[in-house]
């Protein structure tokens, strides 16, 4: 019969599904933002604007001007746009490393221990 669980150990499985479930939706809201402004920029039908393609390549070529002028200052802005981004991936982190001990398959409650190595090859095989 499996061990009844502790309220540490709730406490840290619910504070777990807690913080993957305000990551998970963060992330989402971040990605759902992101996809309406991108969709909102491609599908620019204004006649006064000269399209996607060329916006693209001229923020591609401001980019390589600034990289060149200022490598470092780039990579910093880089990193913190990419931190600025994807922060609630480490909430869907932290919140899994908590709750990983509640969706074990280990139904007993205890750590499988002894485990030995079996040798299949024909020499050392178990089949008779």
């Amino acid at each position: 019969m499996a061990a009844p669980h502790t309220f540490i150990e709730r406490a840290r499985s619910v504070a777990g599904v807690a913080l993957v479930a305000v990551g998970m939706f963060i992330l989402y809201q971040h990605l759902s933002q992101t996809a309406n402004h991108l969709s909102h920029f491609l599908c620019n039908n204004h006649g006064d604007t000269p399209g996607p393609l060329p916006a693209i390549l001229m923020a591609a070529l401001c980019v390589i001007h600034a990289y060149a002028a200022d490598h470092q200052g780039v990579l910093q802005v880089l990193v913190k746009q990419l931190w600025i981004s994807f922060w609630p991936l480490l909430l869907v982190m932290a919140g899994t490393i908590l709750s990983r001990d509640a969706f074990s398959d280990n139904s007993d409650g205890q750590k499988k221990e002894n485990c030995e190595i079996v040798e299949l090859t024909a020499s050392g095989s178990t089949l008779k």
